[in-house]
């Protein structure tokens, strides 16, 4: 009160008066009025792709680096987002509808099956959009190719239309009941439900981004001790099929020891005892590899996996709000 309106070229002036006027030192905090300013090419298009393509993630500790980007959400990317998280929603719904209990008019066939037909083919076309700007706009194709999450988009479209073109082909409108039609929509309920997963990662709201965004990071930080536990498994897989008499072949054998190893499956433990034909309380071969097996692989390996994913989730986690902007 009783300042001049400062202008931006003023703004050091302005503080040292301010500072004068209360006898406030520069080393102490005080309340302070912010004014919005409309800075002219904040917003550009260059200036967010430059960010979106910086490896230095303490770029994005700063206010103004946040700040830009609390505005392109608001006033550019919100209400698109949030309206494509909804049609998401509806189209997942749609999907639980065909999955669970198909129409049995042939309105309604019709009308869930044009429905996602509509939803994928929007979907090519944003893509598309996607793909054509990457390419003219910025002159960065190669940013949109190298991008992982971009190229699972695009398996995920594919495979989506390919499930569409499959219904459309065979006119089967009311279920898919071939095996295959049934893998593809396997395969494409899953993903969207992925898809939903991580597309809450933008919200703050009860901090859900905060939380969505570690749980896929702390993915990608768990490759060495993952190497080693898929190599502990193989290990005890080939070994069990070295002294399967019965023959059960390859596979059975694979799911037993899995069913053994990762879940500690009963069923698991007599198909090990059961092998080199030995009798349902197994022999000292079974039973030595029986012991072995679960200190090594389910007391120990499985620990130390479980160890090593909740401490990059909590690397994950201290590092949230600068992975979430």
């Amino acid at each position: 009160k009783g300042l001049p309106k400062p202008r931006t070229r003023d703004l050091a002036a302005f503080a040292s008066e301010l500072g004068r006027h209360w006898g406030l030192l520069h080393e102490e905090l005080c309340l302070v009025d912010v004014r919005i300013l409309k800075l002219p090419g904040v917003l550009s298009v260059d200036v967010l792709f430059a960010l979106s393509e910086v490896d230095w993630k303490g770029l994005f500790d700063y206010a103004a680096t946040q700040a830009i980007l609390d505005c392109a959400w608001e006033h550019l990317a919100r209400r698109a987002y949030v309206a494509n998280c909804l049609l998401r929603l509806v189209e997942l719904m749609v999907l639980v509808v065909v999955t669970v209990s198909p129409p049995s008019s042939e309105f309604g066939r019709r009308a869930a099956w044009s429905f996602l037909c509509s939803t994928s083919a929007r979907e090519v076309v944003m893509e598309g959009m996607q793909l054509v700007s990457y390419k003219i706009r910025l002159g960065h194709l190669g940013a949109y190719v190298g991008n992982c999450w971009n190229l699972l988009d695009i398996a995920s479209i594919v495979i989506f239309a390919t499930m569409l073109l499959r219904v459309w082909d065979t006119q089967e409108i009311n279920q898919l009941g071939d095996r295959g039609g049934r893998v593809l929509l396997c395969i494409v309920s899953f993903c969207r439900w992925i898809q939903l997963l991580y597309t809450l990662r933008a919200f703050q709201y009860h901090s859900i981004g905060y939380k969505v965004i570690p749980l896929f990071n702390s993915f990608f930080q768990v490759g060495g001790i993952t190497i080693i536990t898929l190599l502990m498994f193989a290990a005890f897989v080939h070994a069990f099929v070295a002294i399967d008499l019965h023959g059960d072949g390859v596979s059975s054998v694979i799911i037993n020891t899995f069913r053994l190893l990762f879940l500690g499956d009963g069923d698991g433990i007599d198909f090990v005892l059961g092998l080199d034909a030995a009798s349902p309380s197994g022999n000292y071969l079974t039973q030595v590899l029986l012991l072995f097996a679960s200190a090594v692989f389910c007391i120990c390996t499985l620990n130390l996996f479980i160890a090593v994913h909740g401490a990059a989730y909590e690397r994950s986690k201290s590092e949230a709000v600068l992975d979430f902007y």
